[in-house]
């Protein structure tokens, strides 16, 4: 099979999920990338074998209708003169612009919903104004969370076409490893971003600090929020114990996980309703064995069951991640156990091959 693979950025450190998806589909990968609709290509033969990055079109900055115009038949002929059999379009934007054209060719579209693209307000006043006619011409919808399929329902899918497959993560780095009882490190992994709450975390930490001034934060990631935490961490006065390591592999971060001794995340609901999806560092981090600190939101109370694989806060709610975090310092024969369900539950689900697999039938199942 000929799987064309869009995604709005090339190999996006944040987006390793579809990376995965380019490195281990069983197919002739061609991977359009570079804005919604996408200006280049890279062609890959089996798995991981690529060939030189080559450009669609000229047409680097599509200002007027004209210059898309070009584009959209530039990337109609790529695909027909390559015989593609499917199109996996990374978000739903990329949907919209891809969708016409699958459906003037009877190529089969596959869309997979991430986060911000099902439920920001700003997309969905934009693109989504588009959402019915992608959901009429889409072939099969991806949906990360039993929240996000509640949330395309409303938006109108056919519940018919929609596969709830959340991203895996990659067990051959993320495994086991006993919380370290020595370790006062907490750590959080992802973008600076409002939906992260990193912000609150370190404002929980802050609290944490006081009785435990030994204690400390490593924080993995970059993003537009990066400065405005650097800066809230010196006004609060705690910045020799909280550390911005910025972008890591992910055997580094493994390597952080195994000397931490629990994991942050706040994720919540935006002013612009953006939310997450099911993020994979959490998922990376509760197969490590680590204890979470995170909220009920989105598929993240999918992932953790309170008290028994983790510990779930309300939005907004500091004081009972201060609280948790001292349990998670007091009580190390709990957090082990809660390590060890945590590791196994996420380990029986999120595997990576195993939701590759899972999207993998959705896509044979819509070409055959």
């Amino acid at each position: 099979m000929k799987l064309a693979i869009i995604s709005t950025n090339k190999d996006k450190y944040s987006e390793t999920f579809i990376k995965n998806q380019v490195e281990f589909l069983p197919a002739e990968i061609h991977y359009l990338y570079g804005g919604y609709l996408p200006k280049f290509f890279r062609k890959l033969v089996g798995k991981g074998t690529p060939f030189d990055s080559k450009i669609i079109s000229n047409d680097f900055n599509v200002i007027n209708e004209k210059d898309k115009s070009h584009l959209v038949k530039c990337i109609a002929n790529y695909l027909t003169n390559n015989n593609i059999s499917a199109v996996l379009a990374n978000y739903g934007p990329s949907g919209v612009e891809i969708m016409n054209i699958c459906h003037q060719y009877n190529i089969p579209l596959v869309v997979h919903f991430h986060g911000y693209d099902a439920y920001r307000s700003d997309i969905l006043d934009s693109f989504g104004r588009e959402y019915h006619r992608l959901f009429e011409k889409a072939s099969a919808i991806i949906a990360v969370s039993k929240d996000m399929y509640k949330q395309l329902r409303k938006l109108k899918a056919d519940k018919n076409k929609i596969s709830i497959i959340p991203c895996g993560y990659n067990d051959s780095i993320f495994s086991y490893h006993p919380v370290n009882r020595e370790s006062k490190q907490f750590v959080s992994c992802g973008r600076f971003v409002e939906k992260k709450g990193p912000d609150i975390s370190i404002n929980a930490f802050a609290e944490l600090s006081k009785k435990y001034p030994d204690c400390t934060l490593k924080m993995v990631g970059e993003g537009p929020l990066l400065n405005h935490c650097k800066s809230l961490v010196k006004k609060i006065g705690i910045q020799d114990s909280v550390s911005f390591v910025g972008i890591k592999t992910q055997k580094e971060i493994n390597a952080i996980y195994n000397n931490s001794c629990g994991f942050l995340l706040h994720s919540l609901k935006t002013s612009s309703r953006d939310s997450e999806g099911t993020p994979v560092a959490l998922l990376e981090a509760a197969a490590c064995g680590l204890p979470v600190i995170t909220t009920d939101h989105a598929g993240n109370n999918e992932v953790i069951t309170h008290k028994r694989t983790g510990f779930i806060v309300e939005e907004g709610n500091k004081e009972n991640m201060v609280k948790y975090m001292k349990i998670i310092l007091e009580d190390s024969n709990l957090v082990r156990q809660m390590g060890k369900r945590a590791s196994k539950y996420v380990s029986d689900n999120y595997k990576l091959n195993n939701q590759l697999t899972k999207l993998w039938n959705v896509i044979d199942r819509v070409v055959n």
